[in-house]
């Protein structure tokens, strides 16, 4: 997938995922209390699926699960790209520091 094909798909979920936040769809009638319900219910789901290594499961529940959070973040006004982004390098820049601290030892 070109970065163009992300930017178009990343704005469309964005736009849906606004649309039902702000849309009155019954799913989302206390915000943030069902974002945050869909979120642990897509967590859930995700590990129900690891357990039976069904690859199209997996795939499927991790989706759901990205959708659920990139909406939780639009509902505080953030950019989930950004925070995955500042998140990665977080975490990279953790095990770095980690495997460096091992090798002192």
């Amino acid at each position: 997938m070109g970065k163009t094909e992300k930017n178009d798909l990343s704005q469309e979920i964005t736009q849906y995922a606004r649309s039902a936040l702000y849309g009155g769809h019954v799913f989302f009638r206390s915000p943030i209390n069902d974002l945050l319900r869909g979120v642990l219910e897509e967590a859930g789901e995700l590990a129900k699926a690891c357990r039976t290594g069904d690859y199209d499961s997996i795939f499927e529940e991790i989706g759901d699960l990205l959708f659920m959070t990139h909406t939780v973040a639009l509902s505080y006004d953030l950019d989930p790209e950004r925070a995955l982004l500042e998140s990665t390098r977080k975490i990279i820049a953790s095990v770095l520091k980690s495997d460096h601290d091992e090798g002192d030892k």
